[in-house]
């Protein structure tokens, strides 16, 4: 039952922290001084596509974390976990990249984000999972002496 609990906790964790992992760099890339060239109506459009596309974005990495092992036990040496993390972080975002892609070529005239927003959010998101589950084992839990 804790390790349940334990579980939905990190769903949870992994959920929230995907929206700033892809919010802050298409913030960045649409009011940023390199993105002078980019349109208004093209900043508006990418935000209001991100509000739908973010739950795609979730939907992706949930689901390959899962598939890799993420929820549940934890694995038993670091460097196993650490793997795992990886290959979870790389292999949804890559998956969200191809789904930017098909959906800029159907319903939208443009991509949901910016490549390099995809990019960085992946790698921004790999890192948050890591953190999340590697936190206990970096910062070991306080013990009573008593």
């Amino acid at each position: 039952m804790e390790e349940t609990r334990r579980s939905i906790g990190v769903v949870a964790l992994d959920a929230v922290l995907l929206v700033p992992a892809y919010l802050i760099p298409l913030m960045v890339r649409l009011e940023g001084s390199i993105t002078r060239s980019v349109p208004p109506e093209s900043r508006t459009s990418f935000l209001a596509t991100f509000r739908g596309f973010i739950f795609v974005i979730i939907a992706i990495h949930l689901l390959t974390n899962v598939s890799f092992g993420l929820y549940g036990r934890e694995a038993p040496s670091v460097a196993s976990e650490v793997r795992r993390v990886v290959l979870a972080g790389l292999t949804g975002g890559g998956l969200v990249l191809i789904a930017d892609i098909v959906l800029g070529l159907w319903p939208y005239s443009h991509r949901p984000l910016p490549l390099i927003g995809v990019a960085i959010g992946a790698i921004v998101a790999a890192l948050g999972f890591g953190l999340v589950r590697m936190y206990g084992r970096l910062i070991p839990a306080e013990q009573d002496d008593a």
